[in-house]
């Protein structure tokens, strides 16, 4: 998918080049490529949510090397999901 910065980037330098140029059908196609991306994300933050709930279930701690705790993969998924939810990926 393009980054909607990208493309906006190109619209300033047609603009630029060419004044008169019409942008209404290039304008109308960039909103709908923003409606669409905002509500994959919507969906997509509403999957992890669930699948959070879902996992919850299953996180634990485990003994890890020389007895020192540590999380099981579902904790470790549970924080990993949390980090992507809090933006902390970026």
């Amino acid at each position: 998918m393009r980054k909607l910065s990208d493309l906006k980037k190109i619209i300033d330098t047609l603009v630029a080049v060419y004044p008169d140029v019409n942008l209404d059908v290039v304008y109308r196609y960039i909103d709908d490529d923003e409606r669409k991306s905002n509500l994959r994300i919507t969906l997509l933050e509403g999957t992890i949510l669930e699948l959070m709930e879902f996992v919850d279930d299953y996180s634990d701690v485990v003994d890890g090397d020389y007895g020192v705790p540590e999380p099981n993969r579902a904790m470790s998924l549970l924080s990993m999901a949390q980090d992507v939810l809090d933006g902390k990926h970026d």
